[in-house]
């Protein structure tokens, strides 16, 4: 079987910040930085389509009428399901991974209450489980920022952790 034609050497790239979610085909590279938030990453490998969502919180209660927001972990979810059907994808369809949800620089190690970082990692596998998304990697919790990268033409996955600087990062 032959391999696919590699991608332009100069891929666009994509930077998705706290609350944002982005789909597309590829090729290109979309990147995140996470430190207490969550990235969960979805590719589908026959059509070469994936992306990401990097949520801020686990959930809220949502007001009937009331828009719904990237920052919250099911919301962004469904927001990147309909890019997804826009390529006739479902998130159930893709390979996916999950990373981030390190503790907080604030969080009080006996009150998980306060923890944001193990509620977004939990909200993660909450997600996993009720949308049946066939998980190929994870990196959750932890003290230290990650930084996070997509190739959407090949789905290689990338976590480097980013050990030192507690607290140095956006989401």
């Amino acid at each position: 079987m032959a391999s696919p034609p590699a991608p332009p050497v100069s891929s666009p790239e994509w930077h998705v910040m706290p609350g944002e979610f982005f789909v597309s085909p590829g090729p290109g590279r979309v990147r995140t930085l996470l430190g207490s938030c969550v990235a969960l990453v979805l590719w589908h490998p026959g059509r070469r389509v994936g992306g990401l969502c990097h949520y801020v919180l686990p959930g809220r209660m949502r007001l009937p009428g009331e828009p719904r927001d990237g920052q919250y972990a099911d919301e962004a979810l469904d927001m990147m399901a309909e890019l997804l059907a826009r390529h006739g994808l479902t998130p159930s369809s893709c390979h996916a991974w999950c990373f981030g949800g390190a503790r907080h620089l604030l969080a009080s190690r006996s009150d998980p209450v306060f923890d944001i970082g193990a509620r977004n990692g939990e909200a993660a596998r909450r997600l996993v489980q009720a949308h049946g998304l066939h998980l190929h990697g994870h990196d959750l919790g932890g003290e230290w920022p990650r930084h996070i990268e997509l190739d959407l033409h090949s789905g290689a996955v990338s976590c480097r952790v980013q050990r030192g600087t507690v607290g140095g990062a956006n989401g």
